[in-house]
């Protein structure tokens, strides 16, 4: 990969989780980084910058005072982070470690770990409580957690499990967030990425962390329930559970690439979103009185909405000879 790559204030913020306020004021008043600047004046940060930038986030976010590390090389940074994890010295090698949680992004992390030297996929789950319980503390530096919905408490069990599992920080995807609940900078630990994420997103973030020791702290949360049907509803209101899960989705997917037609993976991708959105309307469902009746119904419109393009992916499927194993 070429080594000159610059990318803007923008980027840097959100793939290393201080804000551009913050980023701003640390290098005017301690000098962390020395951006070049286009010819219009904007900020150009270099891979050596983000990975800088990367490392004083992880120290400030385990209660180091940016002051204090300011003034350190990114190789001091380096073993000052080793200092905090003993273990982790031992771990450190020129692999960083990468679990997944969850399916629709894997096959974009594979691509990209296999393209890049350094990375390494060491484990795969279906869910969060999974990892926590069979990750060896220390066996990852980086976690990627899919979630379709962010409220506050997810936040807190991502960060409960970087700590709990020693790894260095999360990459929380997700597709929809309560207003309140999720600020994409400055959340510690973790790096929110809206989803659908790209190859060269995963990349920026992946080489970002690379290099560097593990530490950290997470709890496993329930997961997202459509509201039971009450017996007031009507036959009309009645919502249908999911025909195909996000596994079987991804798994749909992948198909694409070997057949000419590329509804299957478009169709997979708009039931993905479409599934997403209507766990994140239940749950604001249950969660305020005065919009209970808006939410109740996007949920609803929803849920036939996918039901609908459900039936339309199976009659594609059938015309396509594709089969969908079991989840």
């Amino acid at each position: 990969m070429a080594t000159d790559e610059f990318f803007e204030i923008s980027a840097v913020a959100r793939l290393t989780g201080i804000s551009q306020h913050v980023l701003r004021v640390w290098e005017k008043r301690y000098d962390v980084v020395t951006p070049t600047r286009t010819e219009s004046g904007r900020r150009r940060y270099s891979r050596e910058d983000l990975r800088r930038l990367t490392l004083l986030k992880t120290l400030t976010d385990n209660d180091f005072s940016i002051g204090s590390i300011a003034g350190l090389s990114t190789d001091q940074l380096e073993t000052r982070l080793a200092e905090i994890s003993p273990s982790a010295e031992s771990e450190r090698s020129k692999v960083c470690r990468i679990a997944l949680v969850g399916s629709l992004s894997c096959d974009v992390v594979r691509s990209v770990v296999q393209a890049e030297n350094g990375l390494s996929v060491v484990a795969e789950f279906t869910s969060l409580e999974d990892a926590s319980n069979s990750l060896q503390r220390g066996a990852a530096d980086i976690i990627v957690v899919e979630k379709p919905t962010v409220f506050p408490e997810a936040i807190a069990e991502v960060q409960a499990a970087v700590a709990k599992l020693g790894a260095r920080r999360a990459l929380l995807v997700y597709n929809f967030a309560f207003r309140e609940s999720v600020k994409l900078h400055d959340i510690k630990n973790v790096t929110a990425l809206r989803a659908p994420v790209d190859e060269s997103e995963f990349r920026l973030a992946f080489l970002a962390e690379a290099g560097a020791a593990a530490i950290s702290s997470i709890k496993k949360g329930s997961e997202t329930k459509r509201p039971a049907k009450k017996d007031s509803d009507s036959a009309e209101d009645a919502v249908e559970e999911p025909l195909y899960s996000n596994a079987q989705l991804a798994a749909i997917a992948r198909h694409s690439s070997v057949v000419q037609c590329e509804c299957p993976q478009h169709l997979a991708s708009l039931l993905s979103s479409l599934g997403a959105f209507e766990d994140y309307s239940a749950e604001c469902e249950s969660r305020n009185e005065e919009d209970a009746a808006l939410h109740a119904r996007l949920y609803r419109t929803t849920a036939k909405c996918r039901a609908e393009m459900e039936e339309a992916l199976s009659e594609v499927l059938d015309h396509e000879g594709i089969t969908v194993e079991p989840s």
